[in-house]
């Protein structure tokens, strides 16, 4: 039975199954409980901190309590010697004789050290100072420590100055002085000495000397916050006096802000929120140095690099996908899929749902939105060249043979049977081709004066466009006259 019971003394049994031994806390049992009473297992103390322990979760340890200490001189009265290892006894207070307190000798720049067990980084620390007054009038002790200053050596030398006080008043700079390095950085070493002004000539008094450090796992000033990979923090600095690496996705004093989104969601800038340099440097959506500001619009990706496709009605793509918004339809004529991109060679219109005729260069080549071809292929006609040309019309071969047989040849000038022939060879295609449109229509009569065999020179007096506007005869040399119709061709047409 007491077997049992010492057991459960030394043990907890955790939620999650471990089991913390006497005196262990926390997630995995990482921390040492420093409690002057009770150590919860899971949340570790709530004050009533054990000697040389203080903070919210007595976490912060006093380094300088019990440790070697020295200085200029030691102050004596009625047989009491006022010695350097009074500031560091554990025992606070403000009463020279009561505490006690150290005191020396109303020396030219006094100083007190105290060496500890080993090397530290010191940034805060907490002075008990002395309250009542001084000499035979009434001066505060107090302003005694006017213009002190704390620094960190190692092994009593190299002293690098950490705090230096500023109080000019006969108050004094306090009754208990909570202090931390003036330019935010700790310093390193196992000696600290708190000495006076050079130029001063008075006695230095210190009723209690503390140095804090964070035990393992913990950091701040008040070594309140946990340095483990699971919360912001990622790594502490060797005594946990501050995090020097934040996890993933956060950055600031103590990790407390959320990185921007930076691109494979890698680590940002601790100090300055910077994303890495990198290309790209910003996950799809947004943009900037920090990756926090959205895409303008009608912009979208990594970066905000890539321009929206055309969405119908001029609307704005998404800024992350690139989308166009689900209406119907929700691309510009000529463009489709979900960024309304243009339409796949061979195809146009609406939804690209149309596609190319007989280009001339292949039925891939057609405009993406109107289906329009440069060119048609031989045997096709029309803007969309959807209009098959029968290259054997026997009317044509009519036609034709009457303007070749007109005497249209290489000579300087345009008979006045060229002009007859070329006015039916207009009257027959118009009468043929009325449905066609302007452009088709210059191709029929290209193909038809190419089969006349005329001449180079000839075909160029014809046209283009001989056609729909006729000769004039101004420019052909053909006189005014009716034309008489001298060929048998097929009206019916």
């Amino acid at each position: 039975m007491s077997l049992i019971f010492t057991i459960l003394i030394l043990h907890a049994v955790k939620a999650d199954g471990q089991t913390c031994r006497f005196g262990r806390s926390g997630a995995g049992c990482r921390y040492n409980c420093n409690c002057a009473e009770d150590c919860d297992r899971q949340t570790g103390c709530a004050g009533n901190c054990s000697a040389g322990w203080d903070g919210p979760t007595c976490q912060r340890c006093n380094v300088a309590l019990h440790q070697m200490t020295n200085q200029l001189s030691n102050y004596s009265e009625n047989n009491w010697l006022y010695i350097s290892a009074f500031a560091v006894d554990g025992k606070v207070g403000h009463i020279l004789e009561s505490t006690p307190c150290t005191h020396t000798m109303n020396d030219l720049r006094s100083w007190w050290t105290v060496t500890l067990n080993r090397t530290y980084s010191i940034y805060t620390f907490q002075i008990y100072n002395r309250v009542e007054n001084c000499g035979n009038g009434p001066e505060p002790c107090s302003r005694r420590l006017n213009g002190f200053t704390l620094s960190v050596g190692t092994n009593n030398q190299s002293y690098n100055a950490c705090y230096t006080d500023t109080t000019t008043t006969n108050e004094g700079p306090g009754v208990i002085i909570n202090g931390s390095c003036n330019d935010g950085n700790p310093r390193t070493g196992n000696t600290v000495q708190i000495s006076l002004p050079l130029e001063s000539s008075r006695a230095l008094t210190l009723c209690e000397v503390r140095l804090f450090v964070c035990s393992e796992g913990w950091y701040g000033e008040m070594c309140d916050k946990e340095c483990v990979t699971d919360t912001c923090c990622s790594r502490c600095d060797d005594h946990g006096l501050r995090c020097e690496k934040c996890v993933n996705g956060r950055w600031g004093t103590d990790c407390g802000e959320e990185c921007g989104h930076c691109w494979n969601n890698t680590a940002c800038d601790k100090d300055t929120s910077e994303c890495p340099n990198l290309s790209p440097r910003c996950e799809s959506g947004f943009q900037g140095y920090n990756c926090t500001t959205n895409c303008s619009s009608y912009t979208w990706g990594p970066d905000c690099k890539e321009t929206c496709g055309q969405c119908h009605g001029g609307a704005v793509c998404d800024r992350v996908s690139g989308n166009c918004p689900l209406e119907n339809p929700h691309c510009a004529i000529g463009y489709t899929g979900p960024r309304c991109e243009p339409c796949p060679r061979g195809t146009f219109g609406n939804q690209c749902r149309e596609e190319c005729g007989q280009c001339k260069d292949g039925n891939h080549t057609c405009d993406h939105v109107n289906g329009t071809c440069t060119s048609c292929a031989d045997g096709w006609l029309g803007d969309l060249c959807k209009e098959e040309y029968d290259e054997d019309d026997e009317d044509d071969e009519d036609v034709v043979a009457d303007v070749a047989s007109a005497g249209l040849v290489n000579s300087g000038a345009v008979q006045e049977s060229t002009c007859v022939a070329v006015e039916e060879f207009r009257r027959y295609m118009l009468r043929k081709k009325t449905s066609m449109g302007f452009k088709a229509e210059f191709e029929v009569e290209k193909r038809l004066l190419r089969k006349s065999k005329l001449s180079e020179h000839t075909r160029d007096k014809m046209g283009p466009g001989v056609v729909r506007r006729g000769i004039d005869p101004s420019e052909r040399n053909c006189a005014p006259q009716k034309v008489n119709l001298t060929v048998a061709v097929n009206d019916s047409s």
